[in-house]
């Protein structure tokens, strides 16, 4: 049994996703982005309890 792979031609800037995350990268500031800071000392208390 043979596989044939099905190739889908590509339209640049087409796609949205795309688009919203090269915005996010240029134009976006920590609050757009999600960015969330954590004290070191929660960081180190999570890592412990992972193991």
């Amino acid at each position: 049994m043979t596989a044939t792979l099905a190739r889908q031609t590509a339209f640049p800037g087409f796609c949205p996703v795309t688009e919203a995350v090269e915005k996010l990268a240029t134009e976006g500031g920590i609050e757009e982005r999600g960015a969330i800071y954590t004290k070191r000392e929660v960081v180190d208390f999570i890592l412990d309890l992972a193991g």
